[in-house]
């Protein structure tokens, strides 16, 4: 027993993944492991994703109905063919509300982590805001927690067993959080305010996910890469 971290209640608690198990199935080998590499040049097996005692099975469910709609928008990105030269891709029909919530789930999850591996230097106040537009099933306003996400190819392939830690810093005056899973880089802004000027988001409420299509050697000049792209395809400046 123990109180689980999404409804405060005491419950059984399950072994709680904080990256959706199926971000991990391209990463493992034959003997169903992947391996983790840290800074200490240390390499350790995983026979699961990573877990900890955090949710209970109610919250587990809860949750696990934003992961399967995620699951069905990269089985679909999955079916685009990916040219740097364009430099991204539109996914029609992507439910809003409940892309943005999965995305925002796995930003608090990483939030409240007690593993390394998954520290964020802190979402400060933005954890229990998060918490709370998630207890209400509420993505915000289109201007709150905007996200930019871009596809990472090495050699002109998308290297879907790539998972990288969170990584927080301020760029342009905002808090950001980003982190990579199944090759994908995601960046989400948070925000709560009106900011003029800003790069629009990936995915607004036309239910159009824009995914930039990123050379791994130039991911730090991602925020630069979006803006050439915006400049040349003013279409997506809506």
């Amino acid at each position: 027993m123990g109180i689980c971290k999404f409804c405060n209640q005491e419950r059984e608690l399950c072994d709680s993944h904080i990256i959706p198990e199926f971000m991990y199935k391209p990463m493992y080998q034959e003997k169903h492991q992947f391996y983790e590499l840290s800074n200490i040049k240390k390499v350790r097996y995983h026979q699961k994703g990573l877990r900890e005692k955090l949710l209970c099975k109610k919250c587990e469910s809860f949750f696990s109905v934003y992961e399967g709609y995620a699951a069905s928008v990269f089985r679909k990105i999955s079916n685009y063919s990916l040219d740097y030269n364009k430099g991204f891709i539109i996914i029609p029909d992507v439910d809003y509300i409940k892309y943005k919530l999965f995305l925002l789930s796995v930003l608090w999850r990483m939030s409240i982590s007690k593993k390394s591996v998954f520290k964020i230097s802190s979402l400060g106040p933005y954890k229990e805001r998060i918490h709370n537009l998630l207890l209400n099933k509420d993505p915000g306003k289109t201007y709150q927690y905007t996200f930019h996400q871009g596809i990472i190819l090495l050699n002109g392939k998308q290297e879907k067993d790539l998972i990288v830690p969170p990584n927080s810093k301020r760029i342009n005056g905002i808090n950001t959080h980003s982190f990579v899973m199944h090759g994908m880089l995601f960046i989400i802004n948070c925000v709560n305010h009106q900011i003029n000027n800003q790069i629009p988001p990936s995915l607004k409420i036309d239910n159009n996910l824009v995914i930039y299509i990123l050379e791994g050697s130039k991911i730090d000049s991602f925020i630069s890469f979006m803006n050439e792209i915006l400049q040349n395809n003013p279409s997506l400046d809506i």
